[in-house]
């Protein structure tokens, strides 16, 4: 009785973590290429466009990396075992 609540509250545990991980994933990105397109329009050093796209994929490499770190594989690795 008591080992499918526990699987249950592990399995809504690890949803909501995920959801979480996505959603600081996505607010991390769109703050960042932001920014980056703000400065890129302000100082013109480089296209705006292109300083959002440059932000927003280092951002996803950042949490992928970190991701990779915590289940315990090499940063930029994309294998899932």
């Amino acid at each position: 009785m008591f080992q499918d609540f526990k699987s249950t509250e592990l399995e809504d545990s690890e949803d909501a973590r995920g959801g979480r991980w996505q959603d600081s994933s996505e607010n991390n990105g769109n703050r960042s290429g932001q920014a980056a397109r703000l400065a890129a329009e302000k100082y013109g050093m480089v296209d705006a466009s292109d300083a959002e796209a440059w932000a927003l994929e280092s951002g996803e490499r950042g949490f992928n990396d970190a991701q990779a770190i915590v289940d315990g594989r090499t940063p930029g690795s994309r294998t899932t075992s």
